[in-house]
């Protein structure tokens, strides 16, 4: 028989065995399920069965095929996310975040750990995707995801426009009609309530939460803090540390 023959059907043959290395697609499903709902203790238990099963054979060294499968595990995790609402930037960021992570490790038992870790974390962002959730209507939803997502930055009526493919006009008068407040309103809000915590909880100096979050200058920022919560950025930050001591 001819070399060339030869040679195919035993990568027939190899191709043939290896559809039994991997995963039954239902419970890639199941764990997808699960995830949506935030389930992580039944999330782990359909992970712990996928695994109970022999794992796809990706390459000749064992631990490089492990962190191909991660990373396979990864990027179904990625699309689950986005299904349950995260905004497509956090999750492909997570994504990059946990691949860089997986290409770090050359132990086996880290790597397994890591797999449980990184479907912890999907699922973190899916219930705070839910959460995140105000309203029933589905623009209204979109628009504070990416407002949330982007809250560091200067976001503009324009770009929101642009996010749900409506006129400003219509999304600013929409937006208040739903939620009972302007969007500029909305945003700084919560950017007020972000700052807050970074000013309670580290000790990075003002001009650097300034640049941070994006403001022209540090002056700039605490005008903007004052206006919006009543008291200048070092005020808080001393009341934040006078309760802490008592």
């Amino acid at each position: 028989m001819p070399d060339i023959l030869v040679g195919f059907r035993k990568n027939k043959m190899d191709n043939m065995l290896s559809a039994y290395q991997h995963p039954p697609y239902t419970l890639e499903l199941e764990l997808s399920k699960w995830m949506l709902e935030a389930d992580k203790k039944k999330s782990r238990e359909v992970l712990a069965k996928i695994n109970s099963l022999e794992r796809a054979y990706l390459s000749d060294v064992m631990v490089q095929s492990l962190q191909y499968s991660l990373i396979c595990g990864c990027t179904c995790y990625t699309r689950t996310a986005i299904k349950g609402s995260v905004d497509s930037e956090i999750a492909f960021d997570a994504s990059d975040q946990y691949i860089l992570r997986i290409g770090k490790l050359n132990s086996i038992a880290q790597l397994k750990e890591l797999e449980y870790e990184m479907l912890d974390g999907f699922i973190d962002l899916i219930q705070s995707a839910r959460e995140q959730k105000v309203s029933s209507n589905p623009v209204i939803n979109q628009l504070i995801l990416y407002i949330h997502a982007n809250i560091h930055r200067r976001i503009t009526l324009d770009e929101l426009a642009e996010v749900v493919h409506l006129h400003p006009n219509h999304v600013s008068r929409f937006f208040r009609q739903e939620m009972g407040c302007s969007i500029r309103s909305f945003i700084s809000a919560h950017k007020i309530l972000l700052i807050q915590k970074f000013l309670a909880e580290t000790d990075l100096k003002m001009v650097d939460i300034a640049m941070a979050f994006e403001f022209s200058s540090a002056a700039h920022f605490s005008i903007f803090f004052k206006k919006n919560a009543g008291m200048t950025p070092h005020a808080y930050r001393s009341a934040c540390a006078k309760a802490a001591e008592q």
